[in-house]
Parts: C-alpha cells; structure tokens; sequence
C-alpha cells in the first residue's frame, strides 16, 4: 500500500511539475515610442516624417524561450510627397500579434551564471491589424492655396480604412521587466481606397518603430 501511494505521489509530482513548465505567468503593460514612417511606392520621391507610438502591451510565456506578445497602440504614420509639398498624415489603432523567440547566453557556471544574468536579446516576427483613425493632407506650398482656401483636406473617405502588416524586429530585456526593441512594419494593402489627388496609387505603409515597454507580471 505504501509502495502504491509512494507511486501515485511521484506520478502526481511530475505531473505538476510538467504543468509548471506548460502554464507560464502573463505580463502586462505599457508601451512608448517613435515612428519613423513613409510609404512604398515604384517611382515614389516621398519623404519621411516622424510620429510616436504608444499604448499597453501582454506577453504569455509558452515556456522559456517561446512567448506570444499582443499590443493595443496608438500610431502616427504618413509621408511627405516632395513633388507636391503636401504632407499626409495618417493616424492608426494598432494591434500587432507577435512570436517571440528569446536567446540566452549560456557561459562557464552553469546555473550560476544564468541567475546573475541582466537579461536576454529577442527576436519578433508577426502580423499587425490596423484601423485608420485619421487619415489628412496639409499643402505646405501657400502658391497653390487659393486666398481664403483652407490647407488641410480631410482624406479619411478616400483612404482603405483597414491595413495589415508584416512586422519584424529584435530587441533587448531586462529581468526587471523593462524592454527596448526595433521592428519594421510593411503594410500589405494599398492606401487609396476611392481614387484622390492627394492620395498616391498603389502605395502602401512603410515604417520604422523603436519602443520601450515595462511589462509586470500578472499573478493567477
């Protein structure tokens, strides 16, 4: 009898330890950053302009080094059309679903020096949805304003209200939950949605991000 309770408490033990490495802690939080945007386009003189990201971010742990990282983001985008001198601006509800693969290093001292480690790099890869809040041109070229005439126009009607993104970065974080990390976002949708002006064909969102993100964990 003893041997059989003796049996089923190891089979239980391991079990429960098999859990522990399947049911990882979930982080929560926040987000800030910098764009760097402009747009792909063949024969494209666009310019770049620049605009901030923010909002909050999760991370769930599939296990040590495997981990799925989702974000709510607020995202300025646009470009600069230097042929016309006219600046659009285009404003997003962001939210990427990413993997990310972290990269340990592993050094003479076994689990010592893994528990005086400062952190780890990782690496991003995913998709991005995108909801167009915002979407205005400015002419910065008072000669082609008529007296009177406003500069901004309101594009929103013409501009595809919904993007996707093929996103990729890497990035750096600290045990204490701090992160920076660089991705690059390539929209795959063209921008125009009814023919404009103002809106160039076949042209489709091309940005740069650089972000910081304090994540704390969430306890269960």
């Amino acid at each position: 009898m003893k041997k059989l309770l003796l049996g089923a408490f190891l089979v239980l033990s391991g079990m429960a330890v098999q859990a522990q490495d399947i049911i990882r802690p979930l982080s929560v939080g926040i987000r800030a950053g910098a764009n760097m945007a402009n747009i792909l386009k063949d024969g494209s003189s666009s310019k770049s302009i620049y605009g901030v990201n923010a909002g909050i971010t999760a991370n769930y742990l599939a296990n040590k080094k495997h981990a799925v990282r989702t974000e709510l983001l607020y995202s300025d985008k646009g470009f600069e059309q230097s042929e016309i001198n006219v600046k659009n601006s285009l404003t997003y509800l962001e939210m990427p679903v990413l993997y990310k693969r972290s990269f340990f290093c592993y050094r003479k001292g076994g689990n010592v020096s893994e528990r005086n480690r400062k952190g780890n790099f990782f690496a991003l890869v995913g998709p991005q949805f995108s909801v167009l809040l915002n979407s205005t041109a400015e002419i910065q070229n008072s000669a082609l304003v008529a007296e009177g005439a406003a500069t901004t126009t309101d594009l929103y009607a013409y501009t595809r209200p919904f993007d996707i993104s093929a996103v990729a970065g890497v990035g750096y974080c600290l045990k204490n939950g701090l992160s920076i990390d660089a991705r690059y976002a390539l929209g795959l949708r063209n921008l125009h949605g009814s023919p404009h002006a103002l809106i160039p064909q076949n042209a489709t969102n091309s940005t740069l991000q650089l972000g910081i993100s304090y994540l704390m964990p969430v306890n269960f």
